[in-house]
């Protein structure tokens, strides 16, 4: 398990979510992250951290 950093685009709050480990295969792909400061569902990047739709960000 890891923790990462991201920032909401509703709140535009830093939000810490704890995440499972991932495999070679899953590091580039997207997961749903259950937003705790907006209450809405991200799609966030595993490798980069950064929210679909807000890669230059």
């Amino acid at each position: 398990m890891s923790t990462i950093t991201f920032r909401c685009p509703s709140t535009r709050q830093y939000v810490q979510q704890i995440v499972a480990d991932e495999t070679d295969a899953e590091r580039n792909a997207y997961m749903l992250v259950n937003c705790p400061a907006c209450g809405k569902v991200h799609f966030l990047n595993r490798s980069t951290h950064k929210l679909l739709g807000h890669e230059r960000e």
